[in-house]
């Protein structure tokens, strides 16, 4: 995925060993989550600020609970991460 390599970075979540941050282009935006810790962990995640929203997941392994609101909740397993696009 271009927005990988050359889109803008965004930090949308730092809290204890869970970390998301989105990389976009004007065509494409991924959200990328990533649970370091040794127990699995929620997050959620802000996404007005996003000029495209992600709405599928790509890779990995998440429960993800999206709101009406442009907020999604993430339910990351230990060790684990995912990317959303």
């Amino acid at each position: 995925h271009p927005a990988l390599r050359t889109g803008a970075y965004q930090v949308m979540y730092a809290e204890g060993d869970v970390y998301v941050f989105a990389r976009s282009l004007p065509s494409e935006t991924l959200l990328i989550a990533m649970n370091v810790g040794t127990q699995s962990a929620q997050a959620s995640v802000d996404l007005t600020s996003l000029s495209t929203q992600p709405s599928q997941l790509k890779y990995g392994t998440a429960e993800i609970h999206w709101h009406s609101d442009h907020h999604l909740t993430l339910h990351l397993p230990a060790r684990s991460g995912c990317i959303l696009g």
